[in-house]
């Protein structure tokens, strides 16, 4: 049985490592030919075609994700080996694998609401993997204290790609540039894109979550938060930024 689990922990990171290969060569190429790609991957949804695409932004934010969640998966497997872990490698490994794919969506997402999806996703699977030694109480405080930050953070987002939303008459990305709305408009998407993604990337004082979320999570998962996921702040706040011609806060 021990065999078994650690043959299973092999296999996961061994598909971890193959995928993170792929997607640093797509990014090499990108970056080699300089062309931006949109691959649409549904087109009747109520909110838009589900396009996935890559451009200069989303491609210097891929490879971050890429190398740390290798570095991380490669990590695991000593660190948190399955067969001195019996009880939490599976829940572990299993939502590290879903906190990677949900952060190569996000980046790569063209769509809002495809957006607001991967960003849940990413934040219900840190949350597992940040408590994975839940029976700790202060594990608990510390999973019970993201989660109310994070979602307090999102109800922000929500209003944002609401805003976005209307302004553009669309949910796509691509109907979003170039907007220029009105001073009152402009002023609640600074503001709202600020909050939202100022909380998961730990501005101050948004950065109530960190210190205990840090603390308590296995250390790769630590690092793979702190290294890649808070980042994802950053990569949302600047895109939302690209939509207009000048930064969202001043007169139309």
């Amino acid at each position: 049985m021990k065999g078994r689990s650690s043959l299973g922990q092999a296999a996961a990171t061994f598909f971890i490592i193959m995928a993170a290969l792929t997607g640093l060569a797509g990014v090499a190429v990108f970056f080699i030919t300089g062309k931006a790609a949109t691959f649409s991957v549904f087109d009747t949804l109520p909110f838009g075609p589900c396009d996935l695409g890559v451009d200069h932004l989303s491609a210097f934010f891929l490879l971050p994700v890429l190398i740390v969640s290798t570095c991380c998966s490669l990590y695991s497997t000593s660190y948190w080996a399955a067969d001195a872990n019996p009880k939490t490698w599976r829940r572990l490994t299993f939502f590290f694998g879903i906190l990677t794919a949900s952060l190569l969506i996000l980046i790569t997402a063209r769509n809002g609401i495809l957006f607001l999806l991967a960003w849940e996703v990413m934040a219900l699977s840190a949350f597992f993997v940040l408590t994975t030694e839940d029976h700790k109480q202060d594990v608990q405080d510390a999973g019970l204290l993201y989660m109310i930050a994070t979602h307090t953070g999102t109800l922000a987002l929500f209003a944002l790609f609401s805003l976005l939303g209307v302004a553009a008459s669309s949910y796509q990305f691509s109907a979003m540039a170039g907007l220029t709305p009105s001073a009152p408009v402009a002023a609640a998407i600074f503001c709202t894109a600020l909050f939202g993604f100022g909380m998961k990337a730990g501005l101050m004082p948004l950065h109530v979550w960190l210190p205990s979320a840090h603390a308590s999570a296995p250390s790769h998962i630590s690092a793979i938060m702190s290294g890649v996921m808070i980042k994802m702040g950053v990569y949302g706040l600047l895109r939302v930024l690209s939509f207009f011609p000048h930064p969202p806060c001043g007169g139309a």
